[in-house]
Parts: C-alpha cells; sequence; structure tokens
C-alpha cells in the first residue's frame, strides 16, 4: 500500500510542477508580446 501512495505522490508532483512550468511559460511569453520588437540585422530586405 505504501508503494502505491508514494507513486501517486510522485504523480500528483510531477502535474503540479508541468503545470508550474506551463503557467510560467505563459507568463514569459506575454511578457516577450508586451516589448517593442526591433528589425533584426538579419531580416534587412536584400538590395
Amino acid at each position: 500500500m505504501l508503494e502505491k501512495k508514494r507513486i501517486g505522490l510522485l504523480a500528483v508532483g510531477f502535474v503540479l510542477l508541468v503545470v508550474t512550468l506551463e503557467v510560467l511559460a505563459l507568463q514569459l511569453g506575454s511578457l516577450e508580446l508586451e516589448l517593442p520588437h526591433a528589425p533584426a540585422m538579419a531580416e534587412d530586405p536584400a538590395p
């Protein structure tokens, strides 16, 4: 019974970790969208 409990706790911890990483990724993505985008040097049109 202890093994099932341990596996369950590991599964819950893993899910919480994934959800936390997803939230952080969404917050970082929204911060990037708010920054002004300057054109990169490599994107200059060729003559």
